[in-house]
């Protein structure tokens, strides 16, 4: 009877510890689809690259993606080929289109045979910042993973965020921090130096000017 309830126990214990496992398993094995770097800090004026990246995947044979953003702030140039799905093979690429008024980008990608597992970029997609504020980055219903056997892929989307901030004051930004205090004695004695320069500069024509009116007299 004892060793019943023991056999019993112990197939109870292992069934607990198979689910368990398999619960763990399929967190860990979630495909996501995430927007990197994120949050970005951008200067108004200059262009900058996200990357859509993809994590976790099993068998990723085609991709459609769908990015909006805000067409006020934000300027969309251009998407190209990120590296994942062609390191497992021979790729067709089509960039898709973006509409800068309605504010979103699109681009596709499909192996031409096979699938690929894993985690790598997708699309690598540039953008040019034209105002000052924050903007979302985030991928739209109209974004589609498929396997070899055209099944959807399931998939976790993760948005990303833009700071756009105002350029310098006159276009010049010294990083005190960067030069240290050796770069700011440096930066204090080229501005005395040209201090100096002028006013000896200043003397020396003061002095030719009265020279010569004395040669005059």
């Amino acid at each position: 009877m004892r060793e019943t309830m023991t056999l019993v126990m112990v197939l109870c214990l292992t069934l607990v510890g198979v689910m368990v496992y398999s619960e763990g398993a399929s967190v860990i094995l979630q495909t996501e689809l995430y927007i990197d770097p994120t949050p970005l800090t951008v200067r108004v004026c200059n262009t900058f690259i996200v990357d859509i990246n993809i994590r976790n995947v099993i068998d990723l044979a085609m991709w459609e993606i769908e990015l909006k953003f805000d067409p006020t702030q934000l300027e969309c140039l251009g998407a190209t080929e990120g590296p994942f799905l062609k390191s497992h093979g021979l790729t067709l690429f089509a960039k898709g289109g973006f509409n800068n008024v309605q504010g979103y980008a699109s681009a596709e990608c499909a192996l031409v045979s096979g699938g690929a597992d894993g985690s790598g970029t997708l699309v690598h997609i540039e953008f040019h910042c034209k105002g000052v504020g924050e903007s979302d980055l985030f991928t739209t219903v109209d974004t589609y993973l498929w396997d070899s056997s055209m099944s959807t892929i399931p998939f976790v989307p993760i948005n990303g965020h833009v700071i756009q901030q105002p350029q310098p004051v006159g276009g010049v930004s010294i990083s005190v921090e960067n030069s240290g205090i050796g770069g700011y004695i440096g930066i204090v004695s080229a501005i005395l130096a040209t201090t100096i320069a002028a006013a000896t500069y200043s003397k020396h024509i003061k002095r030719k000017k009265l020279n010569q009116q004395t040669q005059t007299h």
